[in-house]
């Protein structure tokens, strides 16, 4: 099967990061991560779940709704 072909069978678009690093302390940045989920049920909520490498726990928060299905955080 074509990587393509699965690629459009997805029910989640590739994610785009862009990263934003502090002019005052090039040690801090801000990433974006920007996604579309293709099957959104109404009432839907979507969640961004993501760890430090060396945490054991992952941490959880709400993504910001764009409309037709894409989603921030």
């Amino acid at each position: 099967m074509c990587v393509n072909k699965i690629k459009d069978q997805s029910w989640l678009s590739s994610v785009n990061v862009d990263t934003v690093i502090d002019e005052s302390n090039k040690n801090k940045a801000m990433v974006n991560f920007e996604w579309q989920v293709k099957e959104l049920q109404n009432n839907s909520e979507v969640f961004f779940n993501y760890k430090k490498n060396e945490e054991k726990e992952y941490k959880s928060i709400k993504a910001v709704d764009k409309e037709n299905g894409f989603f921030r955080v």
